[in-house]
């Protein structure tokens, strides 16, 4: 199984140029509100995305979206920094909830579901007996993916708390390694190893269910992104050590071999921009990257003085080449006017 989530990308807007007229670029139809961060993918097709604000969504057969949070009244369930799917079963679907780091603001549950996204069990998420806080709504919401889950074992990259580690699907919560702050990508790995990314900066990884990590060498900056497919994880990275997406300028492209046990840095890729959103398939042959931090004037995304300025490239060769897919897009809000409020 892998997990692709491209963010940094208004989705539902971004339309190719004449350019780049061999690809076609169409609004998705998701009818519900805020940005969009976050896509997970499994292995049967499904599709599950969240927003920072509106809540979760899954795909359906006829490309339409069902709304997974329409039976929560606080507002505050709408905002979730992570999303995934169990890896050994799909059934079982989990979500975070919670918009700001802020004691007004509703401290952090975890949303799971046992048949697909079709109920809900809301649990509270606390460490020692404490709540946690996650910002939906915040600074790094486009960061992930931050929850990885095997089985019983699910293991969540707070903002501020560290990594945090359930064993009983979530009820209950222990402290995972000794990171200090953030954690914004967690994953596992074919052979059941764990990889996080802490705000401090690199990649690391526990033989041992999260006791302890170890970190990587090769790879710098703060994980912006992370995607795995078969051994080879692809990672954007920002070494302006910020986790806001609009501060990524100083980014890279990093793919790491498990198998190898080597990082490289991808310098072929054709912008001297920072970079978001990664994606990846076959087993890291395939992969995107969208960019970061091309800003371009001061108008709005759909004032007329805008100035398309971020791009999508694409690999079929582990990184050797790369083809820029979407350059410079720009926004169409014609089949969703409400996005331009």
């Amino acid at each position: 199984m892998h997990k692709s989530f491209v963010a940094g990308l208004a989705v539902f807007g971004l339309m190719a140029t004449a350019a780049n007229a061999a690809y076609s670029w169409n609004s998705v139809q998701i009818w519900g509100g805020g940005y969009v961060p976050g896509v997970t993918f499994t292995t049967s097709g499904n599709a599950y995305l969240r927003t920072d604000v509106g809540g979760a969504y899954k795909l359906n057969s006829d490309d339409s979206w069902t709304p997974l949070n329409d039976a929560f009244t606080n507002p505050d369930d709408m905002g979730s920094v992570a999303i995934a799917v169990d890896s050994e079963n799909e059934n079982y679907v989990y979500s975070t909830a919670g918009l700001y780091m802020a004691s007004w603001s509703s401290s952090a549950s975890l949303l799971r579901s046992s048949d697909g996204g079709s109920t809900w069990t809301k649990l509270p998420i606390k460490l020692n007996g404490t709540d946690l806080y996650l910002a939906g709504n915040g600074e790094g919401r486009g960061m992930g993916n931050r929850l990885a889950i095997k089985g019983t074992t699910v293991f969540l990259g707070t903002n501020q708390n560290g990594l945090i580690k359930s064993t009983d699907r979530g009820a209950t919560w222990s402290k995972a390694g000794t990171f200090a702050t953030g954690v914004s990508a967690v994953f596992f790995d074919k052979s059941g190893n764990v990889y996080a990314a802490p705000y401090e900066g690199g990649l690391y990884k526990s033989t041992n269910g999260g006791s302890s990590f170890s970190q990587i060498s090769g790879i710098s900056g703060v994980v912006y992104q992370a995607a795995i497919s078969g051994n080879i994880v692809w990672l954007t990275t920002n070494t302006t050590k910020t986790t806001d997406q609009n501060g990524v300028g100083g980014g890279a492209v990093f793919m790491y071999d498990i198998s190898a046990g080597s990082a490289k840095k991808i310098t072929n890729i054709g912008s001297s921009c920072g970079f978001l959103g990664v994606a990846t398939t076959d087993n890291g042959k395939n992969a995107v990257v969208s960019t970061g931090g091309c800003w371009s004037g001061n108008a709005g995304l759909f004032d007329n003085n805008f100035v398309p300025h971020e791009s999508i490239f694409y690999t079929q060769d582990a990184g050797s080449s790369w083809k820029e897919i979407l350059k410079k897009g720009t926004f169409d809000k014609t089949t969703a006017p409400g996005s331009a409020n």
